[in-house]
């Protein structure tokens, strides 16, 4: 068994509580700040529907409600897809996204350290030596929040899979009460 019943029940709670904090925290901080925005509006609606099955998960695990585990699993697992797919395409070789055009569109671009470093200078008249030094300081933290991004979606697809193994088993421990339960009588 990958994780004893509490344990597994113990991740299975933590983990739901985690994203449900995450997705609240974003949805109100994008109304605030960002609230005209039309991308906003999306990303805000995707975090009501990750919040939700968030809640589903928290109380699915307590009351060992099966079926609300399953739904946040697969609800956190379509999300973590999608994170895990946007981290690759930008961590990969910048060769292999450009031979499927799909994957250029979601690709972090080299043009937003360019941009960010021309918005900072602003009037200042830093010199060229300035503005190449921006663009590496941008280059390493967007690599090194490429990398950390990536091992914590390793653990939360580790974490994912043991709230999903423990689900699994709980359900199938249900199942063979019934069944002894059944035989009693």
């Amino acid at each position: 068994m990958f994780l004893d019943v509490p344990q597994g029940r113990a991740l299975a709670i933590i983990l739901p509580s985690v994203t449900l904090l995450a997705h609240v925290s974003s949805f109100f901080i994008l109304r605030a700040f960002f609230a005209t925005s039309r991308s906003t509006s999306s990303c805000a609606w995707y975090d009501l529907v990750c919040a939700i099955a968030s809640a589903m998960g928290i109380f699915g695990a307590i009351k060992r409600r099966f079926h609300l585990v399953s739904v946040y699993a697969m609800v956190h697992a379509a999300t973590l897809t999608v994170i895990t797919f946007v981290l690759l395409v930008n961590i990969l070789p910048a060769s292999l996204p450009r031979s499927v055009p799909v994957l250029d569109y979601v690709r972090y671009d080299t043009n937003f350290e360019h941009w960010m470093c021309h918005e900072l200078d602003d009037g200042f008249g830093w010199d060229a030596h300035w503005f190449e030094q921006c663009k590496l300081s941008f280059h390493t933290l967007s690599t090194g929040a490429a990398w950390a991004s990536s091992v914590l979606m390793v653990a939360q697809w580790w974490a994912l899979f043991g709230v999903v193994r423990w689900n699994i088993d709980m359900k199938s421990r249900k199942v063979s009460w019934e069944d002894l339960e059944k035989a009693r009588r």
